[in-house]
């Protein structure tokens, strides 16, 4: 028995110090976990971001396209036929359609706002575009808008 109290200090060191390392090592890998985790969402939503920025890339194009049909834009090709537009410009938009679900899903509430206004402004150039009585002055002042807002977005993905 005496023999075993002159071994308890040392058990109990090696108890506290196997706890210690045990709780050290605990706190470091949940940090780890947590920053791996953190970079790995970081890099969904900046694909998501991106993803959905090359799409409305795409609406603007096809657009422009629209617009050159309608004599308001000579940098774009037209459309070949009414069935070829038609037929683009949905495809477009059921991919703009997924790729903004998931940047609701991903994005936090100022990339979401950001990206809001740039396809609000990438609507109005529609709307610019279908119409045939617009003048020169209203269009350009609808791209430069569109000009701005994607670069706001840009800002706000940016800062991840």
């Amino acid at each position: 028995m005496n023999n075993l109290l002159q071994q308890l200090p040392t058990l109990i060191g090696v108890v506290i110090g196997a706890l210690a390392s045990y709780l050290a090592t605990n706190a470091s890998e949940g940090r780890r976990w947590r920053r791996e985790q953190h970079v790995r969402w970081d890099e969904r939503r900046i694909s998501a971001y991106d993803e959905y920025a090359e799409t409305l890339k795409k609406k603007a194009y096809g657009f422009l396209r629209l617009a050159a049909e309608n004599g308001l834009n000579v940098q774009a090709r037209p459309f070949r036929d009414e069935a070829d537009r038609d037929q683009s410009l949905s495809e477009i938009e059921s991919e703009r359609i997924a790729r903004w679900e998931r940047v609701l899903l991903l994005g936090d509430e100022a990339v979401i706002t950001a990206a809001q206004k740039y396809g609000e402004t990438i609507f109005r150039l529609g709307d610019i575009a279908a119409s045939t009585s617009v003048d020169r002055q209203h269009w350009l002042h609808a791209v430069q808008q569109m000009s701005k807002t994607v670069a706001i977005f840009i800002m706000q993905f940016a800062v991840i």
